[in-house]
């Protein structure tokens, strides 16, 4: 009889990226709310902090508005026009969505036409300021639940028909449900599922030993 293999109840494997951008979603919704501007709205708080957060500047300028009512708006920019300082002299606004009542071939004066503000002295985002950090974190998940996945698999077995096939599927399900006991009907037949252990280690036991 040919060999056959069996896989059952396999573990998902950990996805790096979707897990990275949870996180990343969690640490910005956190930043968001951690802040606000006085007399602003929450809606107007929210994309400010939000906008510091991507891309770590906002400008601050207003818009055309209907019958003469000229309200502020807060957007990305992009300067174009620096100093010797080399600092914005002169700024187009860059909303996140073309709007009407944005110019955006105009260019603003800063601290005339329009604002600026930057979160850090680097002018760099939070978000970019927290790449290397998360990526240290979703190695150090991905290295855990890798462990984990494998220590939930405790052993490998030889295989040598299709009755005892369904012995290993009965032992997996066994450990998935928390069953440490399989029953194998006393017909005479042949079994001869090996167990041997993987051998892989339990990184929680080597994380405790550590902190000791």
């Amino acid at each position: 009889m040919p060999k056959q293999l069996y896989f059952y109840n396999i573990p998902p494997f950990f996805n790096k990226r979707n897990a990275r951008l949870r996180k990343l979603t969690e640490l910005r919704s956190l930043f968001i709310s951690s802040f606000s501007i006085k007399d602003m709205s929450r809606d107007e708080n929210d994309y400010i902090f939000g906008q510091l957060f991507d891309s770590g500047k906002v400008a601050a300028g207003r818009m055309r508005g209907n019958m003469g009512v000229e309200p502020i708006c807060f957007t990305d920019f992009i300067t174009v026009r620096y100093s010797y300082l080399d600092r914005p002299l002169k700024v187009t606004l860059l909303p996140l969505h073309p709007l009407a009542n944005i110019d955006l071939t105009k260019w603003l004066e800063v601290g005339k036409d329009v604002s600026i503000m930057y979160i850090t002295p680097s002018e760099s985002s939070i978000a970019y300021l927290l790449s290397d950090a998360l990526d240290q974190h979703i190695e150090a998940m991905a290295t855990l639940i890798n462990n984990l996945n494998l220590n939930k698999m405790p052993f490998l077995g030889r295989i040598k028909n299709d009755s005892q096939g369904r012995v290993v599927k009965a032992m997996i399900n066994g450990m998935i449900e928390n069953r440490p006991f399989v029953l194998v009907p006393d017909d005479g037949s042949d079994y001869d599922v090996l167990p041997k252990n993987t051998g892989v280690p339990n990184i929680t036991e080597n994380m405790k030993r550590l902190e000791n």
